[in-house]
């Protein structure tokens, strides 16, 4: 989805979020149900006013999520990398001995 601006981008992102089970609702087909553009579309969205929205700190909090999900990722990275050095020194104790 293109929008306006950053806000109600974030906006957006959070109107799905919260009203995700009730969109999945009207997914149509049978072992994977699909949501089609024309679906999308069609839902009525509340926008509110502009100047209300700016207030709200949608914006930084999803750029604060987005920090805090690649800080995992990389910490995931890091201990899967310290984990398989780890691996390999015990196993060549283990040779040695």
């Amino acid at each position: 989805m293109i929008c306006e601006n950053e806000i109600k981008s974030a906006y957006l992102y959070y109107y799905f979020r919260v009203n995700r089970d009730e969109i999945v609702s009207h997914a149509i087909g049978g072992a994977q149900p699909n949501l089609s553009k024309q679906l999308i579309e069609k839902l009525m969205i509340i926008e509110p006013v502009f100047e209300i929205m700016q207030k709200h700190p949608f914006v930084q909090i999803l750029k604060k999520r987005e920090s805090l999900t690649r800080q995992n990722s990389t910490l995931e990275k890091l201990k899967e990398l310290l984990l398989s050095k780890m691996t390999k020194v015990v196993v060549e104790e283990e040779l040695i001995n």
